[in-house]
């Protein structure tokens, strides 16, 4: 709680004071598995939510180029209320928004989980970070992210 002194040393002093709510701040921990066979890329990004500050009833990720998004699901599933897909000023990203029946906030966590899948480049040509990325949440403080990769017999994955 924050306190406020203040001394009038005239008698048509005034405050004006204007009163707003603080950010709400959200953390999580999210994982990303990516399976990779002959032609597509598919992905499954789960998050982790804890609100750390305050509350929120929507979150808000970056669907980045070549991804397409096939479910969102919350966990427990009776806190969605609806998700949808945006566009933005840059072409190459669209929005998505999932919204929430009830608040995360603290005590209450929630676990988002979007799956999507991109098609496989040609052989030969590899991916960056980048286009590994299903989604970029936006507003959240990320404490850790990992990420698995299988992939089908026939291919071998390189990291360099």
């Amino acid at each position: 709680m924050e306190q406020l002194q203040a001394r009038f040393f005239a008698p048509d002093a005034a405050i004006h004071l204007k009163l707003s709510e603080s950010q709400p701040r959200l953390h999580a921990t999210v994982g990303t598995t990516l399976r990779v066979n002959a032609s597509t890329v598919t992905a499954s990004v789960v998050a982790d939510l804890t609100c750390v500050q305050g509350r929120r009833f929507d979150v808000d990720a970056d669907v980045h180029e070549g991804w397409w998004i096939d479910a969102v699901e919350v966990e427990p599933a009776e806190l969605l209320d609806t998700f949808d897909l945006a566009s933005t000023e840059n072409p190459q990203v669209r929005r998505l928004r999932v919204q929430l029946r009830r608040p995360v906030e603290k005590g209450r966590q929630a676990r988002i989980v979007v799956r999507g899948h991109r098609t496989k480049p040609p052989e030969g040509t590899s991916l960056g970070i980048e286009q590994l990325r299903l989604l970029s949440w936006r507003e959240i403080q990320e404490s850790r992210r990992l990420i698995a990769v299988h992939s089908v017999p026939s291919l071998s994955p390189e990291i360099s």
